[in-house]
């Protein structure tokens, strides 16, 4: 029986992408001496913005460069950010109301998670650990054994959901079952998606987040 639900945060729970791509264009200008495109950002690999800067300008100029990615990514939310995928609020608030525990873990930071959260109607998680808490990024497992110990919940009772290939491996490394996000890809992400998913029992995939009430309740 699935007593804990965790969440990934962005490309699961939120559209941030706008967001970090303006963002790390900006912060980056100056290091390469040129605003950088959609494109060349993603030939970085940009995927925690930690080990992203860190890797990117060095350990000398990374408090510099981190702390401007900070301000951009505050400054520039209103504008860039594209809010709570529709549906996921209220399917968050019921599994609450079932009696699920719920929380969050995301390979962003802990102030680039913050500032998101305010801006969202999504209230606060009983656990949410961030890259900020836990060094090791998924699909490293650390994080989600480390929420379900925060919660007393054993992994085999947690499902873990999330848009990525990297989310599926950290929830089997961590012998929990996993939820894969379909309502924020595009076909071609789709079919990316799918590709590095190995299906199994302990594989769930939801097309929307209504779909994640409805395998609650087939499973209770």
């Amino acid at each position: 029986m699935i007593k804990t639900v965790l969440f990934d945060f962005d490309g699961t729970l939120v559209d941030t992408y706008k967001l970090y791509v303006e963002s790390f264009s900006r912060t980056l200008q100056n290091f390469f001496h040129k605003r950088l495109s959609l494109k060349e950002i993603a030939k970085l690999r940009p995927r925690a913005e930690l080990e992203f800067f860190l890797n990117i300008v060095g350990e000398e100029k990374f408090p510099e460069y981190i702390e401007l990615f900070y301000k951009y990514y505050e400054d520039l939310h209103t504008e860039f950010f594209e809010g709570v995928y529709s549906g996921c609020k209220s399917v968050i608030d019921e599994i609450k109301n079932l009696g699920i525990q719920t929380g969050i873990i995301t390979g962003k930071s802990r102030k680039a998670y913050e500032i998101t959260l305010s801006n969202t109607d999504l209230g606060v998680f009983p656990v949410s650990l961030t890259n900020s808490e836990v060094e090791k990024l998924k699909p490293d497992p650390t994080g989600l054994l480390t929420a379900s110990r925060q919660l007393n919940i054993s992994p085999e009772e947690c499902i873990y959901i999330g848009d990525s290939p990297v989310d599926f491996e950290a929830a089997l490394n961590a012998g929990m079952m996993f939820g894969g996000v379909l309502w924020s890809k595009n076909d071609l992400e789709k079919k990316f998606f799918l590709s590095k998913i190995k299906p199994s029992a302990k594989v769930i995939l939801f097309n929307k987040p209504e779909d994640i009430l409805n395998w609650i309740y087939s499973v209770r």
